[in-house]
């Protein structure tokens, strides 16, 4: 298609692969042009981890160009024959690609060219899928594979009988000049030219997996058309003997590579979960085997012991699928819709970001509900104490996910804006499979009464209601499941309940209260043994004391006791043990120790990333603080390189039109404004500026503070009407959001007037 270049992008600080595209590759100049901004629109579309990001495309002298993420690595045919690699190595690696494909099909994108080549294993073992130039919006491509379809066979003819002595991993059917992709990976629709959707991106990922655990494609042929004539049919070459390669996994990529696409996965995510609980039942037949034979042998009963044992395992995997009827297709496109009838501008974008993260915690979810069922049942792992612990803890983590669900179907512009956030914010589940995290919550009671899951719930949807930012919902919702739990004298639920009013309150500016309501939590929690609910009333009574209420000497003192508080329920250095470290650094900075406050920050950031990854939108908050101490450190090289990674995690992870975007630009704009770098901190305001009134209108009040910025640039170089016209519309925003006598509102009028 093109040579490919390692650069360097000074404005953005990194390294760069840049494709540029062969003179010729197609009929004419305008045509490749347009077939590359499609590649880079689909790929800014989607921003996931497993999906190579495109920065920006353009021409240089007639030849098209496209910068892209850089990445050091490898394609997955390399990679596959660069040493012998074990099938479930292989499957990771395939399936990987696969959920950056679903995430292009949940984006409404066909890729059109799934093959090995268009798979890049990076250095981090990341695999990434590339080269979506074949991509577009699902739509019926007929006229253009029946005009390109006669060039495509004779190239693959052609190149089929030059390489027919090649390798099998290097032996490949590549349509160079055509779009149609390539003939050996594509599924009998596409071969004949007519509509195709993601079942034919499923099809090739089916052949791309097959070759790369057999080593060799499922369809063989001599020319173009016996190829397609065996795909059509399904006639499948039998594999290489040897048995290393499991026949569930055979049997799920069979059925992936039918040539009806209605006898198909319903879709790559069904595929990808289907190979995921084949695997899983797998490995407990292998353990259950053991355990079947032992106790056969023990008794004589071995008929009856395999069919107890088996019973066993059918009833937990269909108590770990339950979590099925919760998310599904019907709902992920009941979100979507929802979204939609919100109107907002990223709404469509939001969707495609939220989905994976729920699907993710779904499917841990339904692993960790199956294991601990199986340790119950059949290992002994988990004792009936232990075990009833651990349905309650995932019974909770359910509602979770429950009540989330039913604020997002009830969505309006502020969730949509605050979904990314409440998905990746979900509690994580796997603690509910540990047995030492059970047996530290042993002394707290178990109340399984319908009053008491109705507390839960309402404690659900009230935490939710906190990270969508619905303050004043939520603390009615918190107040309403405190006075249940009372009611009930269950010290150890309202402790929690108090933690989540305590939280809601601070946000709403009730600070007292909220100081209260915290305190008291911490103090029963730690006297019923809820000491969870202490260590998050601690931790958050650091920032409430030490920063909201200007106490900074109460704030350390919170801080230490936080330190214990943690400690009890986190022997490893966790989330809650980050968030401590944070608040603490908020105070420090406020005492005047920015060092000790970056210190903290740094070592609060690497917690999160070990814990929830790179990519988490905590990471990038923890980022943005770290960056702030660092700039005032007088180290501007950091804050910068700080704020633009904060600005590329929220990019990928919140998608790029969304109103954080446009907080990072505002920041990035303030760090170069102060710095008297005023020409890059007008464009990167005037980005800011035009992304949130996209994204939130031209009236929200989060348009005030990028106003007064970039007012500011006007009047330090010269453009005083400018900047006053600037600060006269941000004044208008603050007085009817906040009202006439705000502070904010006499700080902008004070730049007005001066």
């Amino acid at each position: 298609m093109g040579r490919r270049y390692a650069a360097y992008d000074p404005e953005l600080d990194r390294k760069v692969a840049i494709k540029l595209l062969r003179p010729g590759y197609f009929s004419d100049a305008q045509g490749a042009r347009a077939r590359l901004l499609r590649e880079a629109q689909a790929l800014a579309r989607l921003a996931h981890p497993n999906v190579v990001a495109v920065h920006d495309v353009g021409t240089h002298e007639d030849q098209v160009w496209l910068a892209m993420e850089y990445i050091e690595g490898q394609t997955l045919g390399r990679w596959r024959s660069s040493r012998p690699r074990a099938w479930r190595e292989v499957l990771a690696v395939v399936c990987g690609a696969g959920r950056g494909l679903a995430a292009a099909h949940a984006a409404g994108l066909v890729h059109r060219d799934i093959k090995p080549e268009n798979i890049m294993v990076g250095a981090d073992g990341r695999p990434r899928l590339m080269d979506l130039g074949l991509a577009r919006p699902s739509a019926s491509v007929a006229e253009e594979r029946a005009r390109d379809l006669a060039s495509a066979a004779a190239g693959a003819l052609d190149e089929l009988q030059t390489r027919s002595s090649s390798p099998p991993m290097s032996t490949r059917l590549t349509v160079v000049g055509a779009v149609v992709g390539t003939p050996a990976y594509m599924p009998p629709e596409q071969l004949r030219g007519q509509e195709v959707d993601a079942s034919a991106d499923q099809f090739s990922l089916c052949v791309t997996l097959w070759e790369a655990l057999y080593g060799r494609r499922p369809f063989s042929g001599s020319s173009i058309h016996g190829l397609a004539a065996r795909i059509d049919r399904g006639v499948v070459d039998e594999p290489p003997g040897g048995g290393r390669v499991p026949r569930w996994l055979r049997r799920v990529l069979l059925r992936g590579l039918s040539g009806d696409p209605s006898r198909r996965w319903p879709s790559v995510d069904a595929l990808l979960s289907a190979m995921a609980r084949a695997q899983g039942r797998a490995r407990r037949r292998v353990a259950l085997g053991v355990v079947t034979v032992l106790t056969a042998l023990a008794t004589g009963t071995l008929a009856w012991a395999h069919a107890d044992h088996r019973s066993r395992v059918l009833a937990c995997e269909e108590r770990g699928a339950s979590v099925d009827a919760l998310w599904d297709e019907g709902a992920r496109a009941r979100l979507r819709e929802r979204f939609a009838a919100t109107g907002v501008h990223h709404a469509e974008q939001t969707a495609s970001q939220v989905i994976p993260w729920i699907d993710r915690w779904t499917s841990r979810w339904r692993e960790v509900r199956t294991e601990t069922c199986l340790a119950a049942t059949v290992t002994g792992r988990l004792d009936a104490p232990l075990s009833a612990r651990a349905d309650a803890c995932l019974d909770a983590r359910r509602m979770d996910v429950e009540t989330l669900l039913e604020e997002f179907g009830r969505a309006d512009a502020a969730v949509v804006n605050k979904a990314v956030d409440a998905a990746a914010e979900l509690m994580r589940v796997e603690p509910c499979g540990d047995p030492r995290y059970l047996a530290r919550r042993s002394a707290l009671p178990i109340d399984s009464s319908a009053r008491a899951r109705a507390v839960r719930r309402m404690l659900s949807r009230a935490t939710n209601l906190r990270v969508m930012g619905k303050y004043d919902e939520g603390v009615a919702a918190a107040e309403e499941a405190l006075a249940l739990a009372e009611s009930l004298d269950a010290a150890t639920l309202a402790a929690e309940v108090r933690v989540c009013l305590g939280k809601l309150l601070h946000k709403s500016g009730a600070y007292e209260p909220a100081e209260e309501a915290l305190t008291r939590a911490y103090v029963d929690g730690g006297l019923s043994g809820a000491h969870e609910a202490a260590a998050d009333a601690a931790v958050e009574l650091v920032f409430v004391t030490g920063y909201v209420l200007t106490r900074p000497d109460a704030g350390l003192v919170w801080a230490r006791a936080a330190e214990l508080a943690v400690a009890r329920v986190e022997p490893e250095e966790g989330p809650r043990a980050a968030s401590r470290l944070s608040n603490l650094a908020v105070v420090q900075h406020v005492v005047g120790d920015p060092l000790e406050a970056k210190r903290l920050f740094e070592r609060a950031l690497a917690i999160d990333r070990r814990e929830m990854g790179p990519e988490h939108p905590r990471v990038a908050i923890r980022m943005n603080n770290l960056a702030n101490v660092n700039d005032e450190l007088g180290l501007r090289e950091e804050a910068e390189a700080l704020h633009r990674q904060v600005l590329e995690i929220r990019e990928r992870a919140l998608g790029p039109e969304h109103p954080s975007v446009s907080q990072s630009l505002n920041n990035l704009a303030v760090l170069y404004a102060v710095h008297g770098e005023y020409a890059e901190a007008s464009a990167l305001f005037d980005r800011a500026l035009a992304l949130a009134e996209r994204s939130l209108g031209a009236d929200h009040p989060a348009l005030a503070d990028t106003l007064s910025g970039l007012a500011t640039v006007y009047d330090a170089t010269g453009r005083h009407a400018d900047a006053r016209a600037l600060l006269e519309r941000a004044v208008a925003i603050s007085e009817r959001s906040l009202g006439p006598d705000h502070p904010t509102v006499a700080d902008t009028l004070n730049k007005s007037a001066t």
